[in-house]
């Protein structure tokens, strides 16, 4: 039998296969509300808002002048050194305990699974919109590409 549950608001399904004998197995599936991708939207959202403190040169190692970057300092489908075993974007899966971006950006007040005084942007920074936070949680939902 395969069950497919998912809440009003969240931005993912789980689907579970449950074999007539044995375990059953899940996954997850990132369910974006519009087309979003790091060129046409999110990248705008992190230089403007992010990469003031997270640039190349910056004490946490996370580089958001260009999530694209592959080599350990961007964002995209790299295991959080701080929040292990999160990651810190995990591309299609937007909830909070796989990814520690969408753990930060949605902290309300504090973060939920890890550096629970360290919500970003921080205190005295300027606030993501809601608008922001959705369209970066939508990349993340439709595979961060």
């Amino acid at each position: 039998s395969v069950t497919i549950n998912a809440a009003p608001g969240d931005n993912y399904a789980t689907l579970t296969i449950q074999p007539a004998a044995g375990s059953a197995a899940s996954a997850i599936l990132g369910v974006a509300g519009t087309s979003k991708t790091v060129t046409n939207s999110i990248q705008n959202i992190f230089t403007t808002k992010c990469a003031g403190c997270h640039a190349t040169a910056n004490a946490s190692g996370l580089d958001l002048s260009d999530a694209t970057l592959g080599n350990g300092t961007g964002v995209i489908g790299i295991q959080s050194v701080a929040c292990y075993p999160k990651f810190r974007v995990l591309p299609g899966d937007p909830r909070r305990s796989s990814s520690v971006l969408i753990d930060r950006i949605k902290a309300a007040p504090a973060a939920q699974f890890c550096n629970a005084n360290n919500p970003m942007p921080p205190a005295g920074s300027t606030p993501l919109t809601a608008q922001e936070i959705a369209d970066i949680v939508d990349w993340v939902a439709a595979g961060a590409n």
